[in-house]
């Protein structure tokens, strides 16, 4: 995650705000955020190259390695999201994004205030 936060981001974000993202996620962090959130964990190959969870009704920590950058991965990521939220009764997603992040949404059909989730 770090990596790609590091690699994906540099074009966007200066090298302080990217170490200051990173701090967000140490090992204890994300142990503490797996305690209050659905999360997926994309693999290929049996490794891991994509994160994606839902903090009630709120997409969170969507990353995918540079490399499955691209491939339809992020977009399966966000379909389960998806999923999980309209089974759970939530009618529209808040999904902030980074700069970097913003295009992807725009194609999945977010807008600046989520997306609307269809039966």
């Amino acid at each position: 995650m770090t990596n790609t936060i590091r690699i994906s981001n540099s074009a966007d974000y200066s090298a302080s705000v990217i170490e200051r993202v990173i701090g967000n996620f140490s090992a204890d962090a994300i142990l503490k955020l797996m305690d209050s959130r659905i999360a997926w964990i994309a693999l290929q190959n049996g490794k891991p190259v994509g994160t994606a969870s839902l903090d009630g009704n709120t997409v969170r920590t969507v990353f995918l390695s540079p490399t499955a950058q691209g491939r339809g991965i992020g977009r399966r990521l966000m379909q389960t999201v998806e999923a999980a939220a309209f089974a759970n009764g939530i009618k529209a997603l808040q999904v902030p994004a980074s700069l970097t992040a913003r295009n992807f949404y725009a194609g999945l059909g977010c807008n600046e205030s989520g997306v609307p989730l269809a039966p």
